[in-house]
């Protein structure tokens, strides 16, 4: 009679355990009262990798608990709770090698709903972490490299505005040092301006080429606002008891 009840409960038991073993991730059972492993399936190793050892001993090949938040222990959660939980971890497997894994934890209670075991898996997500990594690396670069356009962009548009007006300055200062006497201590004034000028006229140049926007553009000048702005420069630079008097044609035309 005996015989007859235990064989279906020796059936389920054995296919229990082959569905267990089938499993390509370590499925273990830890004890609470001391943490250590009494089941396992041959995803975790030989019986002699975890056998009288911990759950810590084995997968993370130290003697004291998981602590801390960023290493939260299974077991002292399910203890407290009652409940459920996964974590991420870094184990070693049975050859040694530290992996990425996600573990979950599964409390098995008693006849008085008390927690006497934990039911624990660890997928292994290294490939995954990786491929987030690698993702998040991708993700960084592209970003990078649009702030480097954007900044290029910016770059580019004040460089150009400021390429016109010193091509304006350079130009005046020209014309306002060919109308100064040769001797006359303005002209030295002049050239360190024109001298000025040109040293940022090349920083600029340098700034449109990092922004590749060093296309030049030619285009229509009419001459009788080039030569206001010019006297606007000089009025600047010389006494207010200097008084200058102009008779510009407006109509004076273009030139290129």
């Amino acid at each position: 009679m005996m015989k007859k009840t235990d064989t279906p409960l020796r059936q389920q038991t054995l296919l229990l355990q082959a569905i267990i073993e089938s499993l390509t991730y370590p499925f273990y059972v830890v004890d609470v009262k001391d943490c250590s492993i009494v089941m396992a399936n041959a995803a975790l190793g030989p019986v002699d990798r975890w056998q009288g050892k911990t759950c810590h001993q084995v997968t993370h090949r130290r003697d004291s608990p998981c602590t801390g938040e960023e290493d939260i222990c299974p077991m002292a959660h399910v203890l407290r709770t009652g409940k459920p939980i996964k974590v991420e971890h870094i184990h070693y497997n049975a050859r040694g090698e530290q992996r990425f894994v996600e573990v979950s934890g599964y409390p098995v209670f008693d006849d008085r709903g008390e927690v006497v075991q934990m039911i624990e898996y660890s997928k292994d997500i290294t490939e995954e972490k990786k491929a987030e990594e690698g993702q998040s690396l991708l993700e960084d670069k592209l970003r990078q490299a649009q702030k480097m356009e954007a900044i290029g962009t910016l770059a580019g548009g004040i460089a150009h505005d400021f390429n016109n007006i010193l091509t304006a300055i350079i130009g005046y200062g020209e014309m306002v040092k060919d109308a100064i006497p040769e001797g006359v201590e303005a002209r030295q004034d002049i050239d360190q301006v024109l001298k000025a000028g040109r040293r940022a006229k090349d920083l600029v140049q340098h700034i449109l080429t990092f922004s590749r926007q060093s296309q030049k553009e030619y285009g229509p000048i009419q001459i009788h606002l080039v030569v206001k702005e010019a006297l606007k420069l000089l009025r600047a630079t010389i006494p207010s008891t200097i008084e200058i008097r102009e008779n510009i044609n407006p109509r004076c035309g273009s030139i290129i």
